[in-house]
């Protein structure tokens, strides 16, 4: 996105406080407690794109666009993806490693649809 329709954005109303956590392949131990790096598509069918991907309560539309802002950063997202535990305002971006999701942790985010 052209960075003065992002300021213009970001200038205007209708954002809202969600809660953001960071995620990538194989980041979630399974039971057998060994992180793989199985890579698996998104809930719509797409391999998630690192720092574009984002997993969005089920009532956002697969492809909605979703302006995320932390840390003085706006950026562009898309809803690729669903999880168990992402349902209202929570969501979960999709990073390019387990350690910068991990690094992510669990944060306030603002967010516009």
């Amino acid at each position: 996105m052209h960075l003065g329709l992002l300021l213009a954005a970001a200038l205007s109303a209708d954002w809202k406080e969600y809660e953001a956590t960071g995620y990538h392949h194989g980041c979630i131990m399974p039971k057998n407690g060994i992180e793989t790096s199985r890579r698996n598509p998104g809930a719509d069918g797409k391999m998630p794109v690192p720092n574009l991907t984002v997993a969005a309560d089920k009532k956002i539309p697969f492809g909605s666009v979703l302006l995320v802002s932390y840390g003085g950063i706006v950026s562009e997202r898309i809803v690729g993806d669903r999880g168990r535990a992402i349902v209202g305002k929570r969501i979960d971006l999709f990073m390019s490693s387990c350690e910068r999701a991990r690094a992510f942790g669990r944060r306030k985010v603002w967010v516009k649809i």
